[in-house]
């Protein structure tokens, strides 16, 4: 078979071309293996971008993720009670979240902090919820044990 010049030209035009389109470009899923390769900063940038836009389940999955390789820090966790706060009737999956993260980091007084909170605007916030969560003592009182410990350890810090 004779390979004229207009073949030629032809095969090493599409060769080149496809070297430098990069094929695994157009998958969702490889953008996913994407973000888990990128720093704390921009996962949670992108995962608050999401919820902004309104992506909420998009958000959602990338805050549980960075909760799972990062479970000490308390910004995902906070990215995470926003978006589900933008849904309704989410109250009681927040306090459960941020009591996990007490669970896993009892000496980090910022988890101590926002679980206060979570209590404080459960209860004050709307009484159905209370009557939802089982749980024999009074969630003011736990919050305000809470806020006793904080002050205690940090007599400096005002806001406990």
């Amino acid at each position: 078979m004779k390979t004229t010049r207009r073949k030629f030209i032809q095969s090493t035009s599409l060769g080149f071309l496809g070297f430098f389109l990069p094929i695994n470009s157009f998958g969702s899923p490889l953008v996913e293996k994407k973000l888990s390769n990128k720093d704390l900063a921009k996962r949670l940038k992108i995962a608050a971008d999401s919820r902004n836009n309104g992506d909420l389940r998009r958000s959602k999955r990338i805050f549980s993720d960075i909760i799972e390789d990062y479970p000490n820090d308390i910004r995902a966790y906070d990215g995470l009670r926003k978006s589900l706060l933008q849904q309704k009737f989410n109250e009681l999956e927040v306090l459960k979240i941020y009591e996990i993260g007490y669970d896993k980091n009892p000496n980090n007084k910022d988890f101590k902090e926002r679980l206060a909170k979570e209590y404080m605007r459960l209860v004050l916030g709307n009484k159905k919820f209370t009557n939802k969560y089982n749980n024999s003592e009074n969630l003011l009182k736990k919050s305000r044990t809470f806020f006793k410990q904080l002050k205690d350890e940090y007599p400096e810090r005002k806001e406990y």
